[in-house]
């Protein structure tokens, strides 16, 4: 039972169709219902404005200055999700009892429901600058508790696991092979190999430096995730696989940005669970085994040391020799599966030229 603003209030299950629920408010397997009032009715202190149209404005402002997977999310979370639950209302007669029913009711990872506070916070605060809601009083966001994280999950790959996935993306001629070799063998962020982000590059092949005494990836601050600038050192197994597949400098080393799909689909394939961030985690776990610096790790990975930390496994007495085997899985241990791609792959090449050849005009016959 919740008292309060609310009144009486009970907590039920419902489909949101007209019938049940003529106020179209409601979302998830749960929802708060008020048997008092529906919806609620409190004093508007600010300009009337509906949610619907606040967060259409704040898509608005945010699209001068930010990115396109910033603004993905955002209008997931706020025009997707709350505006199906609190669209047609008034943003100023939302309560906090309300906004925490129904972030509870969410069947959701915690983290993606802090995701969704904080993108409510910042709808909140952007409704109370435009005078929508009352100035110097604290919004109903500020009433509401951010959603307990819970410890994150430390799932990594294994060197076999890995060296399983390499070989049926050998054998696949998949499109994200040499992307999960610079992200397992270097730490490479996604993002930076799948931009797309108009305003940003990604990983190209001239930023590949294999020809010098240390192999290197330039991460140039327009590809960079955190626009800084760095240098990744390209182990002798990863400088190995790139020289095998390296293309022209000005062509990306992933193609598209459907990565995650070509992931899953080398997933599938493979028979082994795709992992969230598994790639990332692997490769900060390991190399931290080895180097004994949670600093180097960050550095080449592009984050920080506390983040690093995060997701790090702790030392067990089997990492090392895991990550000594994660780390030498070079090309030599795939040579049957390497003819048989580079052979598929020159096949292709092949087909491509005689398809072109046939689309030319044939040459003029000399004339006697």
């Amino acid at each position: 039972m919740v008292s309060g603003i609310l009144g009486e209030a009970v907590l039920m299950n419902f489909k949101t169709e007209p019938e049940d629920n003529p106020t179209g408010r409601g979302s998830g397997p749960s929802w708060l219902v008020t048997t008092a009032r529906w919806p609620p009715v409190r004093s508007a202190s600010g300009k009337p404005i509906l949610v619907v149209d606040a967060v259409k404005e704040l898509l608005a402002l945010k699209k001068r200055n930010f990115g396109v997977h910033y603004l993905r999310d955002l209008t997931s979370r706020l025009q997707n999700r709350f505006g199906d639950a609190f669209g047609k209302h008034l943003i100023s007669s939302i309560t906090a009892p309300e906004i925490t029913c129904w972030l509870d009711s969410l069947s959701l990872e915690s983290r993606t429901r802090q995701n969704i506070y904080t993108a409510l916070s910042t709808l909140f605060d952007f409704a109370q600058s435009r005078g929508y809601l009352a100035e110097g009083l604290p919004t109903a966001m500020t009433k509401v508790k951010r959603p307990k994280a819970n410890r994150p999950r430390k799932d990594i790959y294994t060197a076999e696991e890995f060296r399983t996935l390499i070989r049926v993306g050998l054998r696949e001629q998949s499109p994200a092979l040499e992307t999960l070799l610079c992200q397992g063998l270097a730490g490479v962020l996604s993002e930076e190999l799948r931009q797309s982000d108009p305003r940003k590059d990604r990983v190209r092949w001239g930023d590949i430096h294999l020809d010098g005494k240390e192999p290197e990836l330039h991460i140039r601050q327009e590809v960079s995730k955190t626009g800084e600038e760095r240098w990744v050192y390209l182990s002798p197994s990863l400088a190995a696989w790139l020289r095998l597949f390296r293309k022209e400098g000005e062509e990306p080393v992933f193609i598209g940005t459907l990565l995650s799909e070509a992931y899953e689909r080398l997933s599938k394939a493979s028979k082994i669970e795709w992992k969230r961030n598994g790639l990332r985690k692997a490769f900060n776990t390991y190399h931290a085994a080895l180097s004994g610096s949670l600093d180097d790790t960050a550095k080449e990975a592009g984050n920080s040391a506390k983040m690093i930390r995060r997701h790090y496994r702790k030392e067990q007495p089997q990492v090392a020799a895991e990550a000594r085997k994660w780390f030498s899985t070079g090309p030599k241990l795939f040579e049957k599966e390497v003819k048989a791609y580079r052979d598929a792959e020159q096949r292709r090449l092949n087909t491509s030229k005689e398809t072109v050849e046939k689309a030319l005009p044939a040459a003029p016959k000399p004339t006697a």
